[in-house]
């Protein structure tokens, strides 16, 4: 006796992805990506990242409650291509399916500066050598780089 083969619940997975600093979709920001797969259909979901041959972010997670989500800090500047695939845990009972989500990241925003000047000797007579130190920071703990700035001192508006 021949039986019919059993029908595939199908299943439907949509994908969010989100700046949890609200801010601007900066670089290094925290993007929260949720998938939602219908049909309470158990399995894990794994999260991607590109197109052609995508790069997993992280391992898959198991669907709780129809969702699963993950963390990100690392998508690079640009538009990105995310993908959520939905594995189910019972082949025979549920279809497997794939949500996709663009998601953009801006460059992170310029630091805001201090630049404090001090003179050595603090007085000297006319057309003496002082030495002039500029020490720039950004009253933050974001460090800055050296090397990537330029400081110009001047004289009676002439760089010196």
């Amino acid at each position: 006796m021949v039986y019919p083969a059993p029908s595939l619940t199908s299943t439907t997975t949509t994908l969010t992805a989100t700046d949890a600093t609200q801010v601007g979709n900066y670089a290094g920001d925290t993007v929260t990506l949720a998938a939602t797969v219908s049909g309470s259909a158990p399995g894990t979901v794994q999260f991607e990242s590109g197109t052609g041959t995508p790069t997993p972010i992280g391992t898959p997670i198991t669907v709780s409650g129809g969702t699963a989500s993950t963390t990100i800090t690392t998508l690079p500047v640009g538009s990105n291509t995310l993908t959520a695939v939905f594995t189910p845990s019972a082949f025979s009972a549920y279809s497997g399916s794939q949500g996709v989500a663009t998601y953009a990241v801006n460059p992170a925003p310029a630091a805001n500066t201090t630049t404090a000047l001090s003179v050595n000797p603090t007085s000297a007579p006319a057309d003496s050598a002082v030495v002039l130190t500029a020490n720039v920071t950004t009253g933050t703990s974001t460090p800055l780089v050296a090397g990537t700035g330029t400081i110009s001192f001047y004289d009676n508006g002439a760089v010196t």
